[in-house]
């Protein structure tokens, strides 16, 4: 396939973690462009990314793209869009939006009109290549362009792809937020096996190493939670006396509140960006 032109309007975190994905899978950095809020990190980006385009202009850099990638915080979508809807409407590119609670209704809106446009709602271990990412596609996306979408995630880790608009909320609530859960968990793991005499580092190690295997388990098995959860569970031992806890202390609720939650806000952090219009 050929590599099609990629404008990431941001190149923070999450912009230099896709341009590096799409780099080590063999993308041609001269296909890639990215824009910066200053000269200085312009500079930045660009020792650290050899033959991709640098530049602080957001039109230079729309106006040689296939693709846009919106890595910008929320709040700078609108202001961002609305300057550039002259040259959004001469190039027509695929448009795809990390920024969390835009959705496809606010983006044409402020550009006012309708584009192939795909949300992403990625997670923090993307920076590492293991992560997670939902995607969304609006009518206007072609199957050529789902597969540059998917192929821009595909270097982070796992993709998948939702059918409905809502679906990038409830993908949030299980992986967008959910690394902070088991990063939450994993810390009182930690601070009680020091209660219980082992130093900080090993009980941190065998924390994370616990919840990696575990994930590993659930990922390269064919079993279900349940009977993984089983069959450490031995009727009498020390496991099942843990779980006991878990169950007089209605853990399952608490997940589902705490993972409701976050549902719930990602909604209202999207209603704050102001009422859509819808066609």
């Amino acid at each position: 396939m050929t590599h099609p032109t990629i404008a990431f309007l941001g190149a923070g975190h999450l912009g230099k973690s896709m341009m590096a994905g799409l780099l080590a899978n063999g993308y041609k950095p001269e296909k890639l462009w990215a824009t910066t809020h200053s000269e200085n990190s312009r500079q930045h980006v660009t020792q650290e990314f050899s033959g991709v385009h640098v530049t602080t202009d957001n039109h230079d850099a729309v106006l040689h793209a296939d693709v846009v990638v919106l890595s910008v915080l929320p709040k700078q979508v609108k202001s961002l869009l609305e300057s550039l809807q002259i040259r959004f409407h001469q190039q027509k590119p695929l448009i795809i939006s990390v920024a969390a609670g835009v959705t496809v209704e606010y983006i044409e809106r402020w550009l006012g009109g309708h584009f192939p446009i795909v949300l992403a709602m990625p997670n923090m271990p993307s920076q590492l290549r293991v992560g997670a990412t939902g995607l969304y596609a609006n009518s206007a996306v072609n199957e050529a362009q789902k597969k540059i979408a998917a192929s821009l995630f595909e270097g982070l880790g796992l993709v998948v792809w939702v059918t409905v608009p809502e679906g990038i909320n409830q993908v949030l609530a299980i992986s967008g937020s959910g690394p902070a859960y088991f990063f939450r968990f994993m810390e009182c793991m930690q601070k009680t096996a020091e209660k219980m005499g082992l130093n900080r580092e090993t009980a941190r190690q065998l924390a994370a190493q616990t919840a990696l295997g575990a994930a590993k388990m659930v990922l390269e098995t064919n079993e279900s939670l349940a009977a993984l959860w089983h069959s450490v569970a031995v009727p009498g031992g020390t496991t099942e006396a843990a779980l006991q806890v878990f169950n007089q202390a209605n853990l399952e609720d608490v997940v589902a509140r705490a993972m409701e939650a976050a549902y719930n806000r990602s909604k209202a952090i999207s209603q704050s960006l102001g009422e859509p219009t819808h066609s």
